[in-house]
């Protein structure tokens, strides 16, 4: 399963790569510049902001499938790690810990219910 997912990371982050070369200016090399803000935090220096963001919207939107036999037993052992998770979550990684517990939790209630 973690090798499966890692073709995932691994296909988002070339996209992502991809998109920032897209809308960044450039150095001599290729790379994508960056500047030093106010905030002491180094960005890269994007031609068009609203045409990066909305690109970065759509790619953060992007759903990646698990394909073949095992993913009936991935998603199976996601449930019990996720349910049985003792770890504190806050931010956006408690809403998706709370949403995927609630996906999980409809689930199990909808195979009953059948």
């Amino acid at each position: 399963m973690i090798k499966d997912l890692m073709v995932g990371v691994k296909e988002y982050e070339d996209q992502r790569q991809v998109m920032i070369k897209e809308h960044c200016v450039l150095n001599e090399d290729g790379e994508p510049v960056t500047i030093k803000k106010d905030d002491g935090e180094e960005h890269y220096d994007v031609k068009d902001l609203k045409a990066f963001q909305k690109d970065q919207k759509e790619l953060l939107e992007e759903t990646y499938t698990l394909e073949g036999g095992n993913a009936t037993g991935y998603l199976k052992t996601m449930k019990e790690v996720l349910l049985e998770c003792e770890l504190e979550w806050s931010g956006q990684e408690a809403d998706i810990y709370d949403y995927l517990c609630d996906e999980f939790e409809k689930e199990e209630d909808d195979s009953k219910g059948a």
